[in-house]
């Protein structure tokens, strides 16, 4: 979660007024990344049908922007946001984040605020 700030001693999540204890949205977050784990999510074998079955990221293979946005929507009925490198530290064809939304009782994703994927590929390397 990024913040933006503190009003009257509780952070605020950037883009979203959570009316919900930051612990209390931390643990449900915990729980979403518990049930959606996006690693076995993206990472799943061609032709696997089980969902939560991971393959291991490597650094010789490509991953097509596409697919891993068809792949966490499935799972979540939500579209991803996708940021890819562009750091110092961070080259530009490396998948950098994943965002997701959620609603304001944290319990459920939602769709996020217009946003565009962030990539100058079509296609990212997964860093192990």
């Amino acid at each position: 979660m990024k913040t933006s700030g503190n009003t009257n001693g509780r952070s605020t999540a950037r883009a979203l007024c959570l009316m919900l204890a930051l612990g209390k949205y931390f643990r449900r977050a915990v729980s979403l990344y518990n049930q959606y784990n996006l690693s076995k999510i993206i990472l799943r074998p061609p032709g696997n049908k089980d969902m939560f079955a991971a393959g291991i990221p490597n650094d010789n293979n490509s991953y097509a922007i596409a697919k891993i946005t068809k792949d966490i929507k499935n799972a979540t009925r939500v579209k991803a946001l996708i940021t890819c490198g562009g750091s110092k530290n961070i080259p530009d064809d490396y998948l950098h984040e994943i965002t997701l939304c959620v609603n304001g009782d944290a319990k459920k994703f939602r769709k996020c605020p217009a946003r565009r994927n962030k990539c100058k590929f079509d296609h990212v390397i997964i860093p192990r």
